[in-house]
């Protein structure tokens, strides 16, 4: 009896790993994955939903982690600390696993498809880390900035740690992301780029709105009309959403949030609630198309009805009015 082999989900990670450096991801298949970890197909589809969800499984975890360590810091903390605090408790989770995060980082690097899928995650983090921070009374848009901002002192601080010679631990990695953060929010750091990039000296700087209308020009002709489409029906049901992207994809906040966002490949498109839970809230509805936690895909064989856009965005918008009644008890309290 091999007692040291670790459980079947930690062999299919190992294995899907292992292949996917040897072989590439688009050329492993689900069937060699279990074959490598000594498995059936049945047994991998029980824990994970497609081969992509091997890379991102834990993000839950990771999300509770965050909000808990938000939730946790000094009243009287600045919320981009209280931010990188939480960041930083992250440091255990990630340190046991160091030579798995570099290989899986290398792996998204090579891979766009894998690059879009860890943006999600990213964004779905920063959706978490708002809401705690909401929570301990951080209005909008301070929440949303700070945990934006959060967020991409973590993607450097994450690079910086896979690739140091030195093995310091990611908490210092995050320290010095948020100090180089400061020091150009300051005016300390980088005053030429700062100065060349400030809105009143350059009034030819690109609206949001035409930088979607440039991702969207690089997206083939069929792909390219559903999502011009969909952008025509968000405008329709939330005439008052701004266009922004976020996360290198055309977006749609409303009063700080986020609460749709698409994206375009070769391969596809994908709708984005910028929620965990909104997708299972309508689990019935978006039956029969493939989806994640985060994610619905569709494409010119099988669009988004109207409807459904509907239903998806009044869903989004209802989770966010349910959270502000408990802001306001808890701030009274």
């Amino acid at each position: 009896m091999s007692r040291w082999e670790p459980d079947a989900r930690g062999r299919l990670q190992q294995a899907a790993l292992e292949l996917y450096i040897e072989h590439g991801f688009d050329q492993t298949t689900v069937a060699e994955i279990a074959a490598r970890a000594g498995l059936t197909e049945r047994t991998f589809f029980r824990h994970f939903a497609d081969k992509r969800e091997v890379l991102f499984w834990g993000s839950l975890a990771l999300q509770d982690l965050l909000a808990r360590a938000v939730a946790s810091v000094p009243a009287s903390m600045a919320p981009i600390d209280a931010v990188a605090a939480a960041l930083e408790a992250t440091t255990p989770l990630f340190e046991e696993r160091f030579d798995f995060a570099r290989q899986r980082h290398a792996l998204i690097v090579a891979n766009p498809e894998l690059q879009e899928r860890e943006l999600i995650k990213l964004a779905s983090l920063a959706t978490i880390i708002a809401e705690a921070l909401r929570r301990r009374g951080v209005p909008d848009p301070a929440a949303s900035l700070a945990s934006e901002a959060g967020i991409a002192v973590f993607r450097l601080a994450f690079e910086s740690w896979v690739h140091d010679a030195k093995r310091r631990a990611l908490s210092h990695h995050v320290r010095q992301s948020l100090g180089s953060l400061k020091a150009v929010t300051s005016g300390k750091a980088i005053r030429k780029m700062t100065a060349s990039t400030s809105p009143a000296k350059s009034p030819s700087s690109p609206k949001q709105g035409s930088l979607i209308d440039d991702y969207l020009a690089a997206v083939g002709p069929a792909n390219r009309a559903l999502l011009e489409e969909l952008r025509r029906t968000i405008h329709a049901v939330v005439p008052e959403a701004e266009e922004c992207i976020s996360y290198r994809m055309p977006a749609f906040r409303l009063d700080g949030r986020i609460i749709a966002g698409f994206s375009g490949t070769s391969k596809g498109c994908s709708y984005y609630p910028f929620s965990g839970t909104t997708l299972k809230t309508l689990a019935d509805d978006v039956e029969g198309y493939d989806h994640t936690q985060s994610a619905l895909h569709f494409g010119p064989d099988r669009p988004l009805p109207k409807s459904l856009v509907r239903k998806l965005l009044k869903a989004r918008m209802a989770e966010g009015r349910e959270r502000k009644p408990s802001r306001a008890r808890s701030s009274s309290g």
